[in-house]
C-alpha cells in the first residue's frame, strides 16, 4: 500500500492526520531558529491525538502510524 492509499483509508475511517515536516534544530549566531527535516505524524479521532509516529522518511512515519491504527482497530473500512 502506497502512503496516499494509507492517508486515504485513514480518511475513509475518520482518523485524522496532522503531518508536521520540520523541527527546529538550533539557532544560529543571530539567535534565529534553524530547522531540519524530520516527519511527525499525528493521529487522531474524535478531537483526540491517540498516537504520535517520527521518522526521518514520510513513508516510513505514515506506515508506522498506519500500522498502530490497524493495530488499535481504528481501521474499520478498507478503501477500494
Amino acid at each position: 500500500m502506497t502512503t496516499i492509499e494509507m492517508l486515504s483509508a485513514l480518511t475513509a475511517n475518520d482518523i485524522f492526520f496532522r503531518i508536521i515536516n520540520m523541527v527546529i534544530a538550533g539557532l544560529d549566531q543571530n539567535n534565529t531558529p534553524t530547522y531540519r527535516p524530520e516527519y511527525h505524524i499525528t493521529i487522531g479521532q474524535r478531537g483526540h491525538e491517540l498516537f504520535l509516529a517520527i521518522d526521518d522518511d514520510l513513508d516510513a512515519a505514515v506506515r508506522v502510524a498506519f500500522e498502530w491504527c490497524q493495530h488499535e482497530n481504528l481501521i474499520k473500512t478498507a478503501i477500494q
